[in-house]
């Protein structure tokens, strides 16, 4: 079931990139773990993820967090309602207008960690480094 909403919440991003979940992951397990490249993630959570209990540890996160991911590609996605206009404005801007993808493990980070009034002036330096 956990494993269901997050392959679904993932793919109703749509198409245009082929292999979004494995990029979803990645970007999640860099949230947690650090830098990581796509070539080492599969090794680094079969070396970490060993177990029944680490294992529904993990999809529970995952699953708790896809939210925030999908919030990323949408100004007016739920998540934001309790953020700021500026905040609101910066999402749009980078996910519309600027179509910034290399620093989306950064801002979904900021997005699960971050409160909101910390996040709105991280956000308003991405749009600004994003330029």
């Amino acid at each position: 079931m956990m494993w269901n909403a997050i392959t679904s919440a993932v793919e109703a991003l749509g198409d245009d990139e082929s292999d979004r979940l494995i990029t979803y992951l990645r970007h999640y397990w860099i949230t947690s773990h650090g830098p990581t490249k796509d070539r080492e993630l599969a090794a680094q959570i079969k070396d970490e993820i060993t177990g029944e209990t680490k294992t529904l540890t993990f999809l529970r996160d995952a699953s708790a967090a896809v939210q925030d991911y999908i919030a990323l590609w949408s100004s007016k996605h739920p998540k934001w309602a309790t953020y700021s206009e500026s905040t609101r404005s910066s999402v749009e801007a980078i996910a519309s207008h600027l179509r910034v993808q290399q620093i989306r493990p950064l801002l979904f980070a900021v997005v699960r960690f971050f409160e909101p009034v910390e996040a709105e002036k991280a956000f308003r330096h991405f749009v600004s480094w994003s330029v």
